[in-house]
């Protein structure tokens, strides 16, 4: 194919999908056609692992459940996304924009950006590229066949965990089989009891289930659609607001359907319990939340990187500056400055341990507006520095 028909068939997937697109020629880029402005490329933080994927059709999901989609025809590389089936939140977008050293003043343009971004379905992508790659490659590609070879989705480390405890043979894991564990468990989801989880999880046992089809395979995934439904909604009781909720049980059981294997789906089932715990956790730090200091929690949460002041706050929520302080003190003991920045200080404890991301990156992803001012605040939490505290609790980096 001359250059021109491929950048001309380039610019038409770009505008049909709206999803960015590159195009390299022997490792370099050729060229990049994108309908949002993005000041920085997002696969910039994936590049090596997806460079890795040599298969005429390929894709990669990233950690943040983005996924790209890769047509190889030497000398040419296709690369499309990232999209997903689930939109992103405010707080995973900073983190994205994070991930991939976003200029701190152009990550709210980042953010911007990737909210515009269509959201599509991995499968229609892979439809998409396997047309591409018939043009490019001459070989016809059928979706399932390519679904067969795919990779598992990538899962967080306690998914390994329980996967190398679980083996693949004869799993038998079922998290939602028994009334008694279901009701524990949507109870932890609900509280946003993270540490009660872990601990369940370390030693959860192994329950048989009903028959809900004779494949196993297809009766891991119908149980997991189940425990996805029971799980948004307990997380809405809990204080999660609907719209993410229901948003990720969808992305879940997308993801669920494009698993092999019976111990692939139970990881995934542990990642979601956990990530679902996870974000009631983080709407309900307060001990005892009200409508209001919910409201101000998810401000917070979502608004995590920026320097948030009362002012913004009292107008998102509709009250005086003095009325929101004066509540927020009466019925959470603490004042909204110090839940501001005890939020922060939480955050910067999780990258610290997590991430290999510099103290001082980590800081202006926080809002402050200082390394130093970064290390005095959390002194203020937490006995020690940063540096301090990295060293003596995380992985060694």
């Amino acid at each position: 194919m001359k250059r021109e028909d491929l950048l001309y068939l380039c610019t038409t997937i770009g505008n049909l999908s709206g999803i960015p697109l590159r195009l390299y020629q022997d490792g370099e880029l050729a060229f990049h056609y994108a309908l949002v402005d993005l000041p920085t490329d997002p696969m910039d933080a994936f590049r090596q692992d997806i460079w890795a994927i040599e298969s005429h059709v390929g894709y990669y999901v990233t950690t943040f459940f983005d996924y790209y989609g890769i047509v190889n025809a030497p000398p040419y590389k296709l690369v499309i996304g990232p999209t997903r089936q689930v939109e992103s939140t405010q707080r995973e977008l900073r983190a994205q924009a994070l991930a991939a050293k976003v200029p701190s003043d152009k990550i709210n343009l980042f953010v911007d950006a990737m909210q515009n971004i269509v959201r599509m379905p991995l499968d229609s992508i892979l439809q998409m590229l396997c047309t591409v790659n018939f043009v490019l490659n001459h070989e016809r590609v059928r979706l399932e066949e390519l679904m067969l070879s795919m990779p598992e989705l990538p899962l967080s480390e306690i998914s390994r965990k329980i996967r190398a405890r679980y083996p693949e043979d004869g799993i038998q894991l079922d998290l939602y089989t028994s009334y008694a564990v279901e009701k524990q468990l949507m109870d932890m989801i609900r509280h946003g009891d993270v540490a009660a989880f872990q601990t369940w999880a370390s030693s959860a046992p192994a329950i048989r289930s009903g028959i809900m089809s004779a494949d196993q395979l297809r009766q891991h995934k119908n149980i997991f659609i189940v425990s996805a439904a029971l799980a948004s909604r307990a997380a809405i009781e809990g204080g999660l607001d609907r719209k993410t909720a229901f948003f990720l049980s969808d992305g879940y059981i997308q993801q669920c359907e494009l698993l092999k294997s019976p111990a692939a789906i139970t990881a995934l089932q542990y990642r979601m319990i956990l990530d679902y715990a996870e974000r009631v956790q983080n709407v309900r730090v307060i001990p005892h939340p009200t409508a209001l200091s919910l409201q101000i929690a998810r401000y917070v949460q979502n608004h995590l990187s920026e320097a948030i002041t009362i002012d913004v706050i009292a107008k998102e929520v509709g009250i005086s500056r003095s009325r929101l302080t004066e509540r927020f003190k009466a019925e959470t003991g603490m004042t909204v400055n110090d839940f501001i920045l005890q939020t922060k200080i939480k955050e910067a404890k999780k990258l610290l341990c997590y991430s290999k991301i510099s103290i001082c990156e980590i800081g202006k992803y926080l809002g402050f507006s200082s390394q130093s001012h970064f290390t005095r605040v959390f002194r203020k939490y937490t006995p020690q520095t940063p540096g301090e505290y990295r060293k003596a609790f995380c992985v060694a980096h």
